[in-house]
């Protein structure tokens, strides 16, 4: 995907276009019978579409992205830094999906979580799925690779 290698882990399917890179969980669990909605995990790899925000810019937006979450109803976000390739990578998220979902009538509560990630240098990744699938998710990341110039 653009200047990086994303591996495709065992069990998951891949969709891509010129701009994005698609994976979906098939080795789903069976489904909880507890009356929540809940979904197979899938996450999206894709580039900025403008300038890389760089390390200097990384703070701001969290910032954003908390405040954002708290207007959506998010009582305790998730955050996460990690590191891709050595390149600085910020998660955060929640289960913004059940308080957005709330007062729906038909659709049931959900503990799924989401999460948006950006890199320093270009790179926007997003995961929505169940929280079983996030350790998973974190080791996909680190093992995302940027293109050595030869």
């Amino acid at each position: 995907m653009g200047n990086y290698e994303v591996p495709v882990p065992e069990h998951w399917l891949l969709d891509e276009d010129s701009r994005t890179f698609t994976i979906v969980n098939s080795d789903a669990k069976s489904l909880r019978r507890d009356g929540q909605f809940q979904t197979t995990t899938v996450v999206t790899v894709f580039p900025f579409l403008g300038s890389p925000i760089g390390t200097s810019q990384m703070d701001l937006w969290l910032s954003l992205q908390r405040k954002w979450l708290e207007r959506k109803g998010v009582k305790s976000a998730i955050e996460r830094r990690l590191s891709l390739d050595g390149e600085p990578v910020i998660c955060i998220g929640g289960r913004e999906l059940g308080p957005m979902m709330r007062g729906e009538g038909t659709i049931p509560d959900t503990n799924v979580v989401s999460l948006d990630c950006v890199s320093a240098n270009a790179l926007n990744i997003a995961f929505i799925g169940e929280a079983s699938d996030l350790q998973p998710f974190y080791t996909f990341v680190s093992q995302i690779r940027r293109h050595r110039d030869r």
